[in-house]
């Protein structure tokens, strides 16, 4: 029945395999009584594992699809598939789309909605990737003025970087630092807004609470975190004149894989000849 095939296609997302979960969810789907309410998971979860395959436009009918199943009257599960669908289309650069869905979200949902701030701030990401960075600076206010201990300064930190507004960004990753001490995240983009500023020795203390946390910290970060760190705090040892130890930077962030730009093409110039 449904149910079983639901379960087959559960069972196979989790082992990764993604064309024969979406034939699964298929079947789930054709067997489900039409506008079943329970049925958008079946929708929801094939639309999921479509972006994931690269099929997005298939991803997102699907998504539309099981937004239509959700009856008019349960809000916070349409909001939640608005959401869902909004971050599918961030994970692959579809901002503006991914605005369009968060909004759709929004207007679905109120303040005391449990979709309504995770939305909301994850809206104020996808403008950064819009580069729209006014917008995203009034949306985290606004994440900010529900619930200041959501999260909402880490993103008007990197609007205001974005912004060349590097006293107000360290101001505001200082805020976020006092709930979330241990995020190297912020502690790099912190580091950078001093740079900016030409702090260099106050850049290479941030620099080096990312090298200290990104090995330990509950965030989910991968070792280019640090690598980054590394290079960034080479930098700035560059700039107060202490190349020797510059290099020695350098060399730790080559080491954990970090490429420059010209690094890059030089290999590629390299593998031409």
């Amino acid at each position: 029945d449904a149910e079983a095939w639901l379960h087959k296609a559960e069972t196979l997302r989790s082992m990764s395999w993604l064309e024969e979960a979406v034939k699964a969810y298929d079947k789930a789907i054709e067997l489900y009584p039409e506008r079943r309410e329970d049925a958008w998971v079946a929708w929801e979860n094939k639309a999921r594992i479509l972006m994931q395959l690269g099929k997005h436009d298939e991803s997102i009918e699907a998504y539309d699809e099981a937004i239509a199943q959700i009856p008019a009257k349960d809000t916070e599960t349409r909001a939640f598939v608005y959401g869902s669908k909004g971050m599918s289309l961030d994970e692959v650069g579809r901002y503006e789309e991914a605005v369009s869905a968060y909004d759709k979200a929004l207007e679905t949902s109120n303040e005391q909605s449990n979709a309504y701030l995770p939305t909301l701030q994850n809206k104020g990401m996808a403008l950064l990737g819009l580069g729209s960075y006014e917008e995203a600076l009034k949306t985290f206010d606004k994440v900010i003025e529900i619930d200041p201990n959501f999260g909402g300064w880490y993103g008007k930190g990197q609007a205001l970087n974005a912004l060349g507004r590097y006293n107000e960004s360290i101001a505001a990753f200082d805020k976020d630092l006092k709930q979330y001490p241990d995020n190297p995240l912020v502690w790099a983009d912190k580091g950078k807004a001093l740079q900016a500023l030409g702090r260099n020795e106050d850049a290479i203390k941030a620099f080096d609470k990312v090298i200290e946390t990104a090995g330990s910290s509950p965030f989910f970060i991968d070792e280019e975190t640090s690598a980054k760190a590394w290079y960034n705090k080479g930098l700035s040892l560059k700039a107060l004149g202490s190349q020797a130890e510059a290099d020695e930077a350098y060399a730790r962030a080559g080491d954990l894989g970090y490429q420059t730009q010209e690094d890059s093409v030089d290999h590629w110039l390299k593998r031409g000849q």
